[in-house]
């Protein structure tokens, strides 16, 4: 990758299709100084992270001064909560796991093509406080165009 030719070390942890090896995301998070999460389901991610002790040890990193950054449910996992399309069924555990990606969900659709589900407050680590809403510009593929909820919420 490009960040590899700079002489950066990248390093990933994929916890959606297997726990962790015991120590592992100590080790590889207490060596870290950039946490990026990607997108996808923030239920999932979030419930996972607490399942394995994660949530702890990325709260353990932002207090040594690790930069958490990520995008969509990458962003709202640092937050007390989010605006998120978790209930969107493109996103649920399943997708997430076989390797699909929440982006689909957010291409827009209208009409008969909207699919019923709805926005929820969803919890993140309350690392960050307020309520982050990614994608507040969007059109999702159950047809709502979330900066029209984001003040209901």
């Amino acid at each position: 990758s490009g960040f590899r030719s700079r002489g950066v070390a990248v390093e990933a942890l994929d916890v959606a299709r297997m726990p962790p090896t015991p120590g592992a995301v100590e080790a590889l998070l207490a060596r870290a100084d950039i946490v990026l999460v990607s997108g996808g389901n923030t239920l999932f991610a979030v419930d996972r992270w607490k399942r394995f002790g994660l949530d702890e040890e990325l709260r353990k990193a932002a207090a040594r001064g690790c930069v958490l950054t990520g995008g969509s449910a990458g962003a709202i996992c640092w937050f007390d909560a989010g605006h998120s399309d978790s209930a969107d069924p493109e996103s649920y555990a399943d997708a997430m796991i076989a390797g699909g990606s929440a982006e689909a969900s957010t291409q827009g659709a209208s009409g008969s093509d909207a699919k019923p589900w709805e926005y929820i407050r969803c919890g993140g680590l309350g690392v960050l406080p307020g309520l982050c809403c990614p994608h507040h510009d969007r059109t999702q593929s159950n047809g709502v165009l979330r900066a029209d909820l984001c003040g209901n919420q």
